[in-house]
C-alpha cells in the first residue's frame, strides 16, 4: 500500500480510513511502501487509522515511528532501500521527519562489538564498584534484583545499601553481594557514596522520611561531587524518581543534575517528571525523553516497548526485547545492567552506555523468552540471562 507517506500529520478518516480497514480485514500479504498509512513516522503513532503490513520497503534511512510502538508493529519486517543518500557514519541513523532536525540512532547487535574485553591483569576493584541504594522495610525484592543483574552484567564489586529488614534476602539470593544495612539511621550512606564508581539510587526505598533522606544524600553527593571529571554515575529509579518529581514541583532542592546522572523513568513516572500526562508522554517519546534530560540536566532512559535514550543531544532507541518483560522487577533488573555495564567504560559517552545497557536488558529478555515464553518469564530470568548475553559476545 501507498495511500499516504511520511509526511503524514493529520487523522485519517472517511473513504481513507475504510479502505485501510479493508485491506487489514483482507488477510492478504502486505507491503508498505516507505511506512504503513497511518502511521507517523516521527512519533511512531496511529493517525486514526494504519496498514497493519507484513513487510516495509522504506527509503533512504529508517523511520523513528517505525522504531517505535505501535509503528513498529504495523510496519512488520523493515528493509531501507538504498536511494543514494549518504551512508558512512550513519548506517542506523534514524529519520525523524518534518522539520526536527534531531539526530536518532538505533542500538541494535552491532553496537554489542563495542563493549571492551576485560584486561588479563584486572582485579575486583578495578572492575568496577556499584553501590545499589534500594529496599525499604517491607520492600526488599528491588535490592536483590538490581544486585544480581549488575554482577551477571560485568561489575566487580557490589554493595548494597538497604533496610536491615532485607539483609537475609539478599545474602540468600545474592551471596556476591555486600550487604550495609540501617534501620532509622541513614549517615552511613553519605561515606558510602564516595566508594561507588556508580550508585543506583530509588529502587523500593519507598517515599516515606528516611527514603526522604536518602536522596537528600544523594542529591548532596550529586551537587558536591564532580562525578562527570572523576568518571562516577548515579542511576536514579522508581521512588527515586518520584521523590526528584516532588522536590521539583516543590522546588525544594537543587533538582539539576549532569550528564553522568541516568534518571530511567517509565512512562508514568516521565509524566509525573514532566508534569504532564501520560497521553502526552507516549505521544512523541523522542521528544519527552529529550525534555527529560533537558528540564533535569541530565542522561534520560524513558523505558516503553521501544525505550528512548538521550542526553539531548544525542539520542537513541532501543530496538531489542518482548512483551514479556512487562512484569515486576524488570526495572529494577535495568538499573543493575545499567551500572554494570557503564563500569565497563572509563569516559564520559553516558547516553550511549546507557543504550547499549538498554539493549542487553532486551536481549537478555529475549532469551528468558525463548527458555520460559512471554507468558511465563519473570525478572530475576531476564537478570541471569544477562552472562548469556554477554557469553555470546566473546
Amino acid at each position: 500500500n501507498a495511500i499516504f507517506g511520511v509526511g503524514l500529520n493529520r487523522d485519517v478518516t472517511g473513504i481513507n480510513a475504510q479502505v485501510i480497514g479493508e485491506i487489514n480485514k483482507s488477510g492478504a500479504y502486505v507491503f508498505s511502501v516507505d511506512a504503513p498509512s497511518g502511521i507517523n513516522c516521527t512519533t511512531g503513532r496511529i493517525q486514526g487509522a494504519a496498514v497493519k503490513a507484513a513487510e516495509t520497503i522504506t527509503f533512504g534511512y529508517n523511520k523513528t515511528g517505525l522504531a517505535l510502538e505501535p509503528g513498529r508493529s504495523h510496519a512488520g519486517h523493515v528493509t531501507v532501500a538504498d536511494i543514494g543518500f549518504i551512508k558512512e557514519g550513519f548506517e542506523r541513523f534514524l529519520s525523524v521527519g518534518g522539520s526536527d532536525s534531531h539526530i536518532v540512532y538505533e542500538i541494535d547487535d552491532a553496537d554489542l562489538r563495542n563493549l571492551p574485553r576485560r584486561n588479563p591483569g584486572a582485579d575486583k576493584g578495578k572492575c568496577g564498584k556499584v553501590l545499589i541504594v534500594a529496599g525499604s522495610r517491607t520492600m526488599g525484592g528491588a535490592a536483590v534484583l538490581s544486585a544480581e543483574a549488575a554482577l551477571r552484567s560485568g561489575c566487580g564489586l557490589v554493595k548494597v545499601f538497604t533496610h536491615e529488614n532485607n539483609r537475609d534476602t539478599l545474602l540468600k539470593n545474592v551471596v556476591e553481594s555486600i550487604p550495609v544495612t540501617y534501620n532509622d539511621n541513614v549517615e552511613e550512606l553519605a561515606d558510602l557514596c564516595q566508594w561507588a564508581d556508580c550508585i543506583i539510587a530509588g529502587p523500593g526505598i519507598s517515599t516515606d522520611d528516611n527514603a526522604k533522606a536518602i536522596m537528600g544524600i544523594i542529591l548532596d553527593y550529586i551537587g558536591n561531587k564532580d562525578i562527570v571529571s572523576e568518571n562516577r554515575y548515579v542511576v536514579m529509579d522508581a521512588d527515586g524518581l518520584n521523590l526528584l518529581a516532588r522536590l521539583h514541583a516543590e522546588r525544594s532542592a537543587d533538582y539539576r543534575l549532569n550528564s553522568n546522572v541516568i534518571i530511567t523513568p517509565h512512562v508514568g513516572e516521565a509524566a509525573r517528571l514532566l508534569n504532564t500526562s501520560i497521553d502526552d508522554v507516549k505521544e512523541n517519546l523522542v521528544f519527552s525523553a529529550v525534555s527529560l534530560a533537558k528540564e533535569y540536566g541530565c542522561t534520560a532512559l524513558l523505558k516503553d516497548a521501544a525505550s528512548v535514550i538521550t542526553d539531548g543531544s544525542s539520542t537513541y532507541i532501543n530496538s531489542s526485547g518482548n512483551p514479556g518483560m512487562a512484569t515486576a522487577g524488570s526495572g529494577d533488573v535495568l538499573t543493575g545492567i545499567v551500572a554494570g555495564t557503564i563500569c565497563m567504560f572509563k569516559d564520559n559517552n553516558t547516553a550511549y552506555y546507557a543504550a547499549l545497557a538498554s539493549y542487553i536488558h532486551g536481549k537478555a529478555g529475549d532469551k528468558a523468552k525463548d527458555i520460559y515464553g512471554v507468558t511465563g518469564m519473570k525478572a530475576w530470568d531476564i537478570a541471569e540471562a544477562v552472562s548469556y548475553v554477554l557469553k555470546d559476545i566473546g
